[in-house]
């Protein structure tokens, strides 16, 4: 009989994971991160990340059945609370997602805001979607949850 708990197999497997050297795959996210935001949006995101040593890459989890498949994505780090997350929807080159992750105002949360990419243009974002989206937080204090949910969880909201 196998002595090991689940618990302590699921601990050591995680660790495992988190051992592991970063990847081709790793690199390949956050070099395509960097130079998403240096094409997309060169005079704004692309000054201050631009560079692949801005962006730190986590590899996509694949697991069938009742788990969630979760794409390799990198972020940086903006400073504040504020993060941008990038990922390379359904490992096609030519579709990115970038979203902005704010720290919700309510204290206990964030709140996700994709930049750009809508289902009828999935290749669209850009500057003008930034400054927009930037514009609309600051004057309508949108990092706030809707009042329904409670306690403050991730909520995202496509631009």
């Amino acid at each position: 009989m196998n002595s090991i708990t689940p618990a302590a197999q699921l601990r050591y497997l995680c660790a495992q994971f988190l051992a592991a050297t970063p990847s081709r795959e790793c690199t390949a996210a956050a070099e395509a991160a960097a130079a998403h935001v240096r094409a997309a949006y060169p005079n704004t995101l692309g000054v201050l990340v631009g560079e692949t040593s801005h962006w730190t890459a986590y590899r996509g989890s694949y697991t069938q059945g009742l788990y969630e498949q979760f794409e390799t994505c990198a972020v940086a780090w903006l400073g504040d609370g504020t993060w941008l997350h990038h990922e390379i929807k359904d490992g096609s080159p030519d579709i990115h997602r970038l979203a902005l992750i704010l720290p919700c105002s309510c204290g206990a949360g964030y709140r996700g805001y994709v930049i750009g990419l809508h289902p009828m243009n999935p290749r669209s974002g850009n500057e003008d979607d930034l400054a927009k989206l930037l514009d609309r937080l600051s004057s309508h204090n949108e990092q706030r949850h809707p009042h329904s949910v409670r306690p403050c969880s991730s909520q995202t909201t496509w631009m």
